[in-house]
């Protein structure tokens, strides 16, 4: 299975062959329907970081799916549900809209508690559960469920892997790490997000829950400075930001109310951000 595999339309018990191999055996007679209602190309793809699977549709109007080969068996079957709905949403539209709107959104719930009913008994219970809650209100991204991203995601101790890699989650305030060529350190949670400050450019950035990152084991190496979270400064305390240099007036709510000493002009930053002292 490493090795890419294109199916075309006239070889649908081929393609369902290879399927089989991956998908629970709960869960093929609703593959086998969507193989044989629908036309479309499919390929098992390589590892990816980015995507688990996407949808595409050439200027012909050809419909091709791909789903990463290395996915285990319930993550692959989601994420091939997952890229029919978008073929079963574009099928039905009439006009421009989002590509995980309400009409994807319908076809995937669809699609999910179609799932479920079929899989009854079968299914891990747990599993099921998060599933029906997530066909109420299906999200763009696994990682934007984090329920259901639990159950799917490969299990995650809090201790970082033998390779240096952790979910965000599971990081402690403070914790140094590399994600896509840049530093950060974590800052908090803020609503179902996490927030990270890049340690270079001082900016606040938010993260799923289920991000994988790289553990760094010295923050210091990327930055020489003392650093906290902006809300552990007392007012009246001084701070530098982006190469600028503040002093705090108050607090309210997640944000600073702060003057930059240069201009004097006031400034409200996020109170989750690092900050120089």
């Amino acid at each position: 299975m490493s090795t890419p595999l294109l199916h075309t339309r006239p070889l649908p018990d081929y393609l369902l062959a290879l399927l089989a191999q991956k998908v629970p055996a709960y869960g093929m007679a609703l593959v086998a329907k969507q193989v044989h209602t629908h036309d479309f190309a499919f390929r098992f793809a390589g590892p990816r970081r980015s995507k688990l699977g996407d949808f595409t549709r050439s200027s012909t109007g050809d419909f091709t799916l791909t789903v990463n080969a290395d996915l285990g068996p319930e993550l692959f079957l989601v994420t091939f549900l997952h890229e029919v709905a978008h073929l079963q949403a574009t099928l039905h539209r009439k006009r421009r809209e989002a590509p995980h709107g309400i009409r994807w959104q319908t076809a995937f719930g669809v699609l999910i508690k179609e799932l479920c009913a079929q899989s009854e008994g079968q299914m891990h219970f747990p599993l099921r559960q998060a599933l029906l809650r997530h066909s109420i209100a299906p999200t763009a991204t696994l990682h934007a469920d984090i329920e259901l991203a639990r159950h799917l995601l490969p299990p995650s101790d809090a201790a970082p892997s033998p390779d240096g890699l952790a979910v965000v989650e599971l990081l402690h305030t403070g914790t140094a790490f590399w994600y896509k060529g840049k530093a950060f350190l974590v800052s908090g949670k803020l609503s179902k997000r996490h927030y990270a400050t890049d340690l270079k450019s001082g900016r606040l950035y938010s993260f799923s829950a289920q991000c994988r990152v790289r553990v760094l084991d010295n923050p210091l190496q990327a930055t020489p400075d003392s650093v906290c979270l902006g809300a552990e400064l007392a007012p009246g305390q001084h701070f530098v930001h982006r190469s600028r240099r503040f002093r705090l007036e108050k607090h309210s709510r997640s944000r600073m109310f702060c003057t930059d000493l240069a201009t004097g002009q006031p400034v409200e930053l996020h109170g989750l951000m690092h900050v120089a002292i």
